[in-house]
């Protein structure tokens, strides 16, 4: 049984960002409050550096842990915003379990999943 890197999660995660990149619009200035604002940078922050460490393909993988969306946050935007938050939360989780099976061990902890 073959061990190491899980080269097509490693393309998947590729894709996806470049995907992601193009797909979502930027929105600054939007109607994010302070709270999703730093929510989205801080999810953003957790991503990179797991990028940044899954690309030495470390033997026991990476463990990836973006934080989950404030509570109620949702609740308090108008409905393009919510749309939009929704997207970038989706896209970040998802680039999180590609980063996750990219190495053996790797887990995604917190938020969506």
């Amino acid at each position: 049984m073959d061990t190491g890197p899980d080269w097509l999660a490693a393309l998947n995660f590729g894709s996806r960002v470049l995907t992601g990149t193009s797909w979502l619009p930027w929105s600054e200035g939007s109607a994010w409050p302070p709270d999703a604002a730093t929510w989205a940078r801080e999810a953003t922050e957790e991503v990179v550096s797991a990028t940044l460490r899954a690309a030495a393909f470390p033997a026991d993988g990476v463990t990836v842990r973006p934080p989950p969306l404030p509570p109620g946050i949702l609740t308090r935007l108008p409905a393009p915003s919510v749309s939009h938050l929704v997207d970038v939360e989706v896209w970040l989780h998802a680039l999180a379990s590609d980063l996750a099976a990219v190495g053996p061990g790797g887990t995604v902890k917190g938020g969506l999943w």
